[in-house]
C-alpha cells in the first residue's frame, strides 16, 4: 500500500504533524495499542504552547502556576508572577485529542504495530509493508529508524516520576525544583502539585533510584500518603541533528531529532513550534527546504543554549535559581521567560553584578 506521507510514532510530534497536513494521503503508525501510552512527560509548558493547545481543547490544560519554589544547596529562592508562569497538561488526553483530530481529516491511524525500515522508501510492520513518498519519524529518543539512519544514541538521563495523593494540602499554584548534586547532578528533580492533594515528584538522572523520591518529597515538605503510579522515559542528552532531512524524502521529529530545550528537557514547545512548518514543506513537495527553517527556529538558538547548560552541568546546575528569583523581585519576570531561555539570559547579562 502506498501513501503520500508514512509518519513513524503516534505521540505529539507525529500526532501534529499529521493534523497540520490537510491535502495529501497520511497514515500514522504507532507501536502501542493506544495513544498516550506509556506515559513519561512531566507535562509542563509555558503560555505559547499552553494557547495552542488550548485551541486544540481547553480541558487538557488542568493546572497554571504563578509561583517557583527553588531549593538549592545555596539557599530558598522564589519566583512570583501576576500571570502564570507555567501551565500543566493532560499528556495522555493530548496525545488522544490529537488522534481523534488527524482521523477526523481522513487519515489513518495504526496502533499495535512496531515499523521497521526497508529499502526503496518503504517500511515494514508486524501486518504491512507500506511504500511513501515522504517519510516522519517521530518515534522517541531511541527508535529504530534513528539508529537505522544515523547509528547509535547514547546519551540519556531517565525521567522517574510518581503521582501521589498527600497527607495535607498544597499549594496547587506553585512548583518546587529541587536541585541536589549529590543524588542527582545531572539535572534537577520537580514537585508539580495537580491540585490541593495530588502531586506529581518526579526527577531525572543517568542512574536513578526510585528511593529518590521519598528524598524529594521530604525536602519540599510534602507528605505522601498513598502513591497512584509510577512511570517515566528517556530524555535524551546527545546533540541535536544538524539537519533533519536525509535523501529528501525523510525528517526526523521530535524526540528523534531531539527537539528539546537543553535546560529542562521539555519538548512540547518545538514540536508545536515547527510541526506547521515542516507539515507545510511536506504539502509543497519541498522537504529539503525544511532545513534552512529548522536551523533558523530551532538549531542554531539551541546550540548556544547546549554550550551554556554544559557550563552548568559541570559547575553548578542550580545556578539560574537566584538570578531568577531576583529578576522576579525587580518586576522582569514574564511568563515569556519560560520557554525562551536566551531572552532571559540576555535580559539577566546587564543586571549580572546586582543579581548575582
Amino acid at each position: 500500500m502506498k501513501y503520500d506521507v508514512v509518519i513513524v510514532g503516534g505521540g505529539p510530534a507525529g500526532l501534529y504533524v499529521a493534523f497540520n497536513i490537510n491535502n495529501l494521503d497520511v497514515v500514522v503508525l504507532e507501536e502501542h495499542f493506544r495513544v498516550g501510552i506509556p506515559k513519561h512527560c512531566a507535562g509542563l509548558v509555558g503560555k505559547w504552547t499552553a494557547d495552542i493547545i488550548s485551541k486544540v481543547s481547553q480541558r487538557l490544560i488542568t493546572n497554571k502556576y504563578s509561583s517557583v519554589k527553588f531549593l538549592t544547596p545555596a539557599g530558598v529562592f522564589d519566583a512570583h508572577s501576576k500571570n502564570p508562569l507555567a501551565y500543566h497538561v493532560d499528556r495522555p488526553g493530548l496525545e488522544e485529542v490529537l488522534a481523534n483530530l488527524v482521523e477526523s481529516k481522513g487519515h489513518v491511524l495504526v496502533t499495535g504495530e512496531r515499523a521497521k525500515p526497508l529499502q526503496g522508501f518503504k517500511v515494514r510492520t508486524s501486518k504491512q509493508e507500506l511504500e511513501y513518498e515522504f517519510l516522519v519519524i517521530a518515534e522517541g529518543a531511541n527508535g529504530v529508524f534513528r539508529r537505522s539512519f544515523i547509528g547509535t544514541c547514547e546519551d540519556y538521563i531517565l525521567g522517574i516520576q510518581v503521582v501521589a495523593r498527600t497527607k495535607s494540602p498544597l499549594d496547587e499554584n506553585t512548583l518546587i525544583i529541587v536541585y541536589d548534586s549529590a543524588y542527582n547532578p545531572e539535572f534537577f528533580a520537580w514537585v508539580i502539585p495537580l491540585d490541593s492533594t495530588l502531586v506529581k515528584i518526579g526527577f531525572a538522572a543517568k542512574k536513578p533510584q526510585l528511593k529518590y523520591i521519598e528524598y524529594i518529597a521530604k525536602k519540599a515538605g510534602v507528605e505522601i500518603a498513598s502513591t497512584l503510579e509510577k512511570f517515566g522515559g528517556l530524555i535524551p542528552l546527545y546533540e541535536p541533528l544538524k539537519n533533519p532531512v536525509v535523501a529528501d524524502k525523510v525528517v526526523f521529529h521530535g524526540d528523534a531529532v531531539p527537539l528539546i530545550k537543553p535546560y529542562t528537557g521539555g519538548g512540547l514547545f518545538y514540536i508545536f513550534s515547527l510541526s506547521p512548518v515542516l507539515a507545510k514543506y511536506i504539502e509543497s513537495g519541498k522537504l529539503p527546504e525544511y532545513g534552512s527553517e529548522f536551523k533558523r527556529k530551532f538549531l542554531v538558538k539551541v546550540l548556544m543554549e547546549r554550550k551554556i547548560v554544559e557550563i552548568f552541568r559541570r559547575t553548578r546546575y542550580f545556578l539560574p535559581a537566584k538570578p531568577v528569583s531576583r529578576m522576579s523581585k525587580l518586576g522582569l519576570l514574564t511568563p515569556r521567560d519560560y520557554d525562551y531561555h536566551l531572552l532571559l539570559l540576555a535580559k539577566s547579562l546587564p543586571l549580572a553584578p546586582l543579581l548575582l
